[in-house]
């Protein structure tokens, strides 16, 4: 039954017992009444979060396009309306990371495709991700990634030479030789 319709039932089932002497018709008056009192309440409830729901959405697409300047969680609950408290448990909920972990895990995803590219210096790769401070970005990078920025970069690049050698028509015989798949 549509929340809508639920509603209207129970306003009817409440308006024919009201009025009565009975007392069992009273009590089931009362219970037609806070019958009513729970679809109003289920109903608010899926809307509250059903906007909450999409208010998360929207508030990582932002920290997607803004993550390389200063964000904090009181300025991304404010724009999702929520309370900081509520903004936190309800995003942690969708993405299983507090707003900060959220953020800082996302610009270091952006931050490993910039050292891939290369030519970049590491200074700029941090000021580009939103790390204000290199020092800072390397011990996050390594307290994420496992490795150093530039570690990372070294051992990444090498493993994308070797995986990118079976796109340019090389491959492996058993003997190890490289060959050619013509």
């Amino acid at each position: 039954m549509k929340p809508a319709h639920r509603v209207l039932v129970d306003c009817q089932a409440l308006l024919r017992r009201w009025p009565s002497e009975d007392e069992l018709e009273q009590f089931k008056g009362q219970i037609a009444f806070q019958q009513l009192l729970c679809s109003l309440f289920e109903q608010t409830r899926t809307v509250e979060e059903e906007d909450s729901a999409a208010a998360i959405e929207r508030s990582i697409e932002y920290v997607h396009e803004h993550y390389a300047e200063e964000l904090t969680v009181q300025q991304l609950a404010r724009q999702a309306n929520l309370s900081v408290r509520q903004f936190t448990r309800l995003f942690k909920r969708a993405t299983g990371k507090s707003p900060i972990g959220y953020l800082t895990a996302y610009r270091i995803n952006r931050s490993k495709e910039e050292l891939l590219s290369g030519g970049e210096l590491l200074h700029t790769i941090s000021r580009n991700s939103g790390f204000k401070d290199t020092h800072y970005f390397n011990r996050r990078f390594k307290q994420i990634v496992g490795l150093p920025p530039k570690q990372y970069a070294r051992f990444r690049g090498y493993d994308t030479k070797i995986v990118t050698l079976h796109y340019v028509g090389l491959r492996r015989d058993y003997a190890g030789m490289a060959t050619g798949d013509g």
